[in-house]
């Protein structure tokens, strides 16, 4: 039983923890809005019960073009496909499967034993936000 689905909006990464003192948290910002966004999209593709075993967990994020990869109304003959700015893949990731793991997709996020990230601006008429795709192994 594979799932997949499309959350719409603006990708974001895990930020470090911050540290007061002994105690490790996570500063407000963006992430807050991104999380809930995953979280409240993801929530009628949930299974019933959390999956069990290992797990592929494939992930497209998809980011919002800057104004100058376009030419007037036209997309530039050059413009570039992969998005190699900030945010980093590994905290996009974290910030998902974080997110799948506090909805009860799966017991824990260590089960993901396989999967593919990709990072990359949108086409002319796609919205920004990433495609999730969980398959058992």
């Amino acid at each position: 039983m594979s799932i997949q689905f499309f959350i719409e909006g603006t990708p974001c990464g895990q930020p470090r923890p911050r540290f007061n003192g002994h105690h490790a948290y996570n500063p407000p910002g963006p992430i807050d809005a991104w999380k809930a966004a995953i979280a409240y999209g993801s929530r009628i593709h949930r299974p019933k019960l959390p999956l069990t075993g290992p797990l592929e967990v494939n992930l497209s994020f998809v980011f919002d073009r800057p104004k100058s990869h376009y030419k007037g109304t036209f997309l530039r003959e050059n413009a570039p496909i992969h998005h190699i700015i900030k945010p980093d893949k590994d905290n996009l990731d974290k910030a998902a499967l974080d997110t799948l793991t506090r909805e009860g997709f799966w017991v824990d996020d260590s089960q993901v034993a396989r999967g593919y990230t990709c990072k990359r601006y949108a086409s002319r008429d796609e919205k920004a936000g990433v495609l999730i795709f969980i398959s058992p192994l």
